[in-house]
């Protein structure tokens, strides 16, 4: 029976390297898409936000283009929105250092920058969305996203992934060691057993 539990031991070492990896692979699909989603969520706040923007700039003037951000960050959950106006030394501080080349050359008409950074110890999506504003050119609208809940989606799925993982292998763990008991065992055990009547007859009739 040594070479039933060795033999049921390996498939199911054959199984839950299979079932991590169809695991590993869902999660980054899931994650992959939930990062796409995220991405034209932006891109359609960002084109609505932008148009209205730079039009209540333009008739009423740069605070109530303000108190419109204002208003729409206290209905958003989790999305910030806010205008940052380049002043005396460049881009607003709080703009990622990496990306303000970039952003200094974004202009109106360009499509939006977008990407993954981590302020504060907070990782979050930002999408930067060039605005027309006549008298504050390179202003720049920013949609900032917290990513705490991919984590908290992505262990979410592992979890899930990992249970049926388990079940499934403790199955296919006792199915293999059925099959052995009946296909390796057995007949081994029948083999034994006739070589050692055949020794023993032996042995006898010296």
């Amino acid at each position: 029976m040594k070479l039933v539990r060795r033999l049921t031991a390996y498939l199911l070492l054959v199984f839950c390297g299979v079932f991590a990896i169809d695991a590993w692979r869902g999660i980054s699909d899931h994650l992959s898409l939930f990062a796409e989603d995220i991405r034209r969520d932006h891109l359609v706040l960002g084109e609505a936000f932008s148009a209205a923007v730079e039009e209540t700039w333009r008739a009423r003037g740069r605070e109530r283009a303000f108190e419109l951000i204002r208003a729409a960050n206290a209905r958003e959950e989790g999305v910030r929105i806010r205008i940052v106006v380049p002043g005396p030394d460049g881009i607003d501080g709080a703009v990622p250092e990496r990306i303000r080349g970039d952003l200094a050359q974004l202009r109106p008409g360009h499509a939006p920058l977008q990407l993954r950074d981590r302020q504060g110890g907070e990782a979050k999506f930002l999408t930067y969305v060039p605005l027309a504003i006549e008298h504050a050119p390179g202003t720049v609208l920013e949609i900032a996203e917290p990513l705490a809940h991919e984590r908290a989606y992505a262990a979410a799925h592992l979890r899930r992934s990992l249970a049926s993982a388990g079940i499934a292998a403790l199955a296919c763990g006792f199915v293999a060691w059925l099959v052995g008991v009946r296909l390796v065992g057995r007949p081994i055990a029948r083999i034994v057993a006739q070589a050692r009547r055949f020794t023993g007859a032996e042995a006898a009739t010296l």
